[in-house]
């Protein structure tokens, strides 16, 4: 519970009907997590990685690799290696996650029909 409630807040801490934490929404031109990832993945590899990357990737031209595919190369190398994870990440990505059946039980609904037949309770 917050230490103080303001006027959009409800004694119990939450945010009174009709009020938002939010009330502005996000800022114009804020960028999401995603799309940064996005953008820097497409950047060149910088310069002080460049010798780690043509080190570990002697055969690959590092000049125009970006940092997205470093990024590919490196998780292929852990999953040559056996760590799990990245054998995991190569298989989704490159053959999709498996189909995951999920079992729903159906419950129709009883029909009651009206009778004339007299009920047993003492009513």
């Amino acid at each position: 519970m917050p230490d103080k409630t303001g006027r959009n807040r409800a004694k119990n801490g939450q945010f009174k009907k009709g009020n938002s934490g939010n009330p502005k929404g996000r800022p114009k031109g804020a960028k999401s997590i995603t799309d940064m990832l996005k953008r820097i993945g497409e950047e060149p590899v910088p310069k002080e990685l460049k010798s780690k990357v043509s080190e570990v990737f002697n055969e690959v031209d590092s000049g125009n690799m970006t940092m997205m595919e470093a990024v590919m190369r490196t998780t292929m190398m852990y999953a040559i290696q056996g760590r799990s994870w990245a054998v995991q990440f190569i298989a989704d990505r490159t053959e999709g996650k498996p189909i995951q059946p999920i079992n729903i039980e159906e419950h129709k609904p009883i029909q009651l029909i009206k009778t004339n037949i007299p009920s047993f309770d003492n009513d």
